[in-house]
């Protein structure tokens, strides 16, 4: 044991379990009884005097150590059981606000009282308060009277005594009653709450003592929550007060195991005895498996899973083995037992309860490495674990159903001949307070009282301008979910951070981090020593996994880029590590160009071409998108027109629109697909089960799609997010959902794919997406001209709302909903659409669908294109305060219907 990271004395039996935890006083008891049996054997003479005469100041020394701790233990408790005690105060009080919610008043109050008034003439017109001037009809907050039962709100008046204001002059509505000071020389925007009960308040007698620390009623449930059955938050912290003490408030502590009587030899494979030795060594337990075999040796760590979060680290020094070996970790509960392996092929697997194989590609390991397992444990049988090999990036992976006992470690002999694994596990702390929990979880939203005063104002708002979802709209929105409108402005609350989906505090959430300028993909994957390729950090997320990959801001070409790792059941996110775009690009970056004749040029190309584009600053379009380079029909008519290009074999030849040479010429992007497959056509790709992406600042370029997810199984879900993002230049569609998928996007882009820009399909039998798109744009999608290509499009009963959104310029209708779905567009444009037969801007249904597509334009705008709407026989669209300049389509396949609502 390390003494010096020790906190407390625990004493553990031959059975592995604590026996007792000796208090201060009772060591010292223990020790003075030795004292006095040694004292008469003293007198009794002899050698062994001499001995004794030692031990005995050796425990005098070791007594007045002890009496030291004991002194420091007691001033320590005393400090900690006053600071339980004042905050058992306040979260009680903030629960009885919390529990019954705050009373936001709408009325206007002008300002706060700064003395005493006088209310036999009360607050009379022109009389001055606070740097105003009292206002007959208006309210005011005296919070200071000498008589606090006078304490209230008051109106002004003409003449006269004091009168309070109609909305505040009764206990009932006095109760919990919250508001908001809107000027004043002192006390502008604060917010201030009476926490009492109506049952408490006499009015005239009680003292009301109004307080500006309110809480918003919002919090009461999360309040509830954190009380975890108990009927007081206080009354969790009393019930949880014995494992702070044993924790004695230190956070922290580290103890080695190596005693070999808690060696626990067993085989959970080929039956047989294992054969081992164990030996205590500096850094931990050496165990040296002696005979061949899959057998397995466990070694108790003495730890056990306790309370709702244990966790632990398994430490492994690979140093010596045959042909092949296993470490890992074990828990037991005395009947079930799961076993996490890490074979030297870097397959890791799960033995025993909840068999699986966890990962085929893994990190391999040979001697001299060290492995270590950075384990949650919580008590519903969910773990969370990180595997770092060399304290490289950690492989993350996540199970359930793992029984809760003893931990143990393992070791595996895998042939003829010794293996020998050296362990140590050090335990960090088994106790997360509730304090703790609560102020993290309450970390990113704490604000100033001003700012709570804002919010307050802004609350009463958007209670005014509320929008309902509309009449015959049956989709379930999520509640979080909220849209209003106020004076032609169209509001929605969506605001995408990373916090909402994964917590920097969340001690099972790892990072990468990724630079493609410094970094290389045989680092750690650290902020300091950085993977290089966005696809080598996805593959460290395996299923069941927290990760935050921290990509820094640049271009990362084919071989550096998402190219279609598809991480498994997962919570990922990938976010700009330095605020900088991160480029996502299909590009083959390696080509290598010779002039070919005139201006074209000629590169060998390995793979397969998708498109062509050209990314010099001076030929982007008006949008700032690159210029569109087109497939010519032959060499020679490539070699005529500039802006072409043309593939013959392996070659690729370009002719530039401006004439440039090409040698060492970054900004041409001959976006590619994989040589022989189709695993590497996609960019971004998501395809998993029960998954959830957070995408910031991504700009993904290229590819067949540039972001591709599809569910292969209607029993599964997934949820993705997208903020500050763009998808462009794809085969195929750009944005491409399939499946029963949760999307949210915040303003993002999808420009110039071969198809849709946003596309949204059921597949495989499941439900259909349910998505949101805010201040988003689809532009110019359609390169393929097929004409069936939309800047954004739902299909097969699924559901969008759209707010605030911007269309033009594709190739078919800008914005199209089919296969009986439902459409909200709030405050959206379309326009411009470049086809001809099929220029439409907002289009709802094909022919004939039953019951047909819903779909409603609220205070949306058309222009440009042939038609504004056009409505599928069996669908409607429903317009409220339409803009257009041009006419509806009709008549045979396009009879559906086209009517006007009155939004509510």
């Amino acid at each position: 044991m390390d003494g010096s990271k020790t906190t407390d004395l625990t004493l553990y039996d031959a059975a592995d379990e604590v026996i007792v935890n000796k208090t201060v006083d009772g060591i010292k008891k223990s020790g003075r009884q030795l004292h006095t049996n040694l004292a008469s054997q003293l007198s009794a003479g002899g050698p062994i005097n001499d001995r004794l005469v030692l031990v005995e100041q050796d425990i005098t020394a070791i007594e007045a150590d002890v009496s030291t701790l004991d002194a420091g233990l007691a001033t320590e408790q005393t400090t900690r059981a006053a600071a339980d005690s004042a905050l058992d105060g306040r979260l009680t009080s903030v629960e009885a606000i919390a529990a019954t919610g705050i009373n936001w008043t709408t009325q206007r109050v002008e300002c706060r009282s700064t003395a005493n008034v006088d209310l036999a003439t009360g607050l009379v017109n022109g009389q001055a308060l606070n740097g105003l001037v009292v206002q007959t009809g208006k309210f005011y907050f005296l919070g200071l009277q000498t008589d606090p039962s006078q304490n209230g709100l008051y109106v002004g008046v003409a003449a006269g005594a004091g009168v309070r204001a109609t909305w505040a002059d009764s206990a009932a509505e006095l109760t919990h009653i919250g508001f908001v000071l809107q000027a004043g020389t002192a006390g502008a925007g604060e917010k201030w709450t009476l926490a009492m009960a109506a049952g408490a308040i006499n009015l005239g007698v009680t003292p009301l003592n109004f307080s500006p620390a309110g809480i918003e009623p919002g919090y009461a449930a999360e309040v509830n929550t954190a009380r975890g059955g108990a009927l007081s938050l206080g009354a969790r912290l009393d019930a949880t007060g014995d494992q702070q003490k044993n924790m004695a408030g230190k956070g922290y502590r580290e103890e080695y195991f190596s005693d070999n009587d808690n060696m626990v030899a067993t085989n959970i494979t080929d039956g047989l005895v294992p054969a081992y030795v164990a030996t205590a060594v500096p850094t931990g337990l050496q165990i040296a498996s002696t005979t061949g075999g899959n057998r397995i040796i466990l070694y108790s760590t003495r730890n056990k899973i306790g309370g709702r979060h244990t966790r632990f680290r398994c430490r492994q020094t690979v140093t010596s083995f045959p042909s092949s070996c296993r470490v890992g970790f074990s828990l037991f509960d005395g009947t079930s037992r799961s076993t996490f392996l890490l074979s030297n092929a870097g397959i890791m697997s799960r033995v025993g309860t909840g068999a699986a194989t966890i990962s085929t590609s893994g990190p391999t390991f040979a001697n001299g490495d060290v492995i270590e397992w950075r384990v949650d444990v919580y008590d519903n049988g969910t773990i969370y674990v990180q595997l770092f090999k060399n304290s490289e990036s950690p492989y993350c992976f996540g199970a359930t159903g793992v029984p809760i006992g003893d931990v143990m470690s393992l070791a595996q002999s895998g042939g003829t001949g010794t293996t020998s694994v050296t362990h140590f596990l050090p335990k960090e702390s088994t106790f997360d307070s509730l304090i703790d929990d609560f102020a993290r979880s309450r970390h990113d939203e704490r604000i100033s009282d001003n700012e709570m005063g804002d919010l307050a104002a802004v609350q009463l708002l958007l209670e005014t301008m509320r929008r309902h979802m509309p009449a015959g709209w049956t989709p379930i929105v999520p509640t979080s979910r909220k849209f209003y409108y106020s004076g032609a402005v169209y509001i929605a609350n969506v605001s995408l951070t990373l916090a909402q989906v994964l917590s920097i505090y969340d001690p099972d959430v790892a990072s990468i981090y990724v630079d493609i300028a410094t970094g290389s993909d045989i680092n750690i994957g650290s902020s300091t020593s950085p993977l290089k390729s966005i696809n080598a950090a996805l593959a460290r997320c395996l299923a069941g996994s927290k990760v935050i990959i921290y990509v820094k801001g640049g271009l990362y070409d084919f071989d550096n880029c998402w190219k279609s790792v598809a991480p498994a059941s997962s919570t990922i996110a990938v976010v700009s590590w330095d605020g900088v775009p991160v480029i996502s690009s299909m590009h083959d970056a390696s080509l290598v160009w010779s002039l070919d004749s005139g201006t074209t040029y000629v590169a060998t190309f390995a793979g397969r071409v998708v498109n062509s584009w050209d990314a010099k600053t001076a030929n982007l379009t008006a949008d700032g998108d690159y210029g569109r380079l087109t497939l010519a029909a032959s060499l020679a008519a490539c070699q005529a027109t500039p802006g072409t290009y043309f593939i013959t074999g392996t070659s690729i030849y370009v002719n530039p629109v401006d004439g440039r040479s090409l040698v060492a010429d970054p900004d041409l992007r001959i976006y590619k697909k994989h040589a022989t497959t189709t695993a590497n056509d996609t960019n971004g790709n998501f395809q998993t089960r029960n998954g959830t992406i957070y995408l910031e600042g991504i700009y993904f370029e290229g590819g067949l799609s540039p972001f591709f997810n599809r569910l292969d199984d209607p029993a599964y879900k997934m949820n993705v997010y997208a903020r500050d993002c763009t998808f462009k230049y794809g085969g195929t569609d750009n944005f491409d959902i399939n499946g029963d998928t949760y999307c949210v996007l915040q303003r993002c882009i999808a420009a110039w794919s071969a198809q849709d820009g946003f596309n949204y399909h059921a597949i495989f039998g499941s439900l259909a997406p349910q998505v949101i798109e805010v201040d988003c744009i689809g532009r110019h999608n359609g390169t393929d001209t097929a004409g069936t290509n939309n800047g954004s499009t739902m299909h097969e009963g699924g559901w969008i709302i759209r707010a605030r959104g911007l269309y033009h310029h594709n190739q078919n209708r800008n914005v199209h909903d089919i296969g009986n779905s439902f459409s909200l567009n709030m405050g959206c444009t379309a326009r411009d659409s470049t086809s001809g037969t099929n220029s439409v801007n907002f289009a709802s249904g094909l022919a004939t669908e039953t019951p047909g597509t819903q779909m409603w334009l609220d205070g949306c705008t058309s222009s440009g294109s042939t038609f504004d709407l056009d409505a599928g026989t069996g669908s409607t669209i429903r317009t409220s305060g339409l803009v257009s300049a041009n006419s509806n389509r009709s008549g045979g396949a396009f009879s559906g219907t086209i009517t006007t609502y009155i939004a509510a």
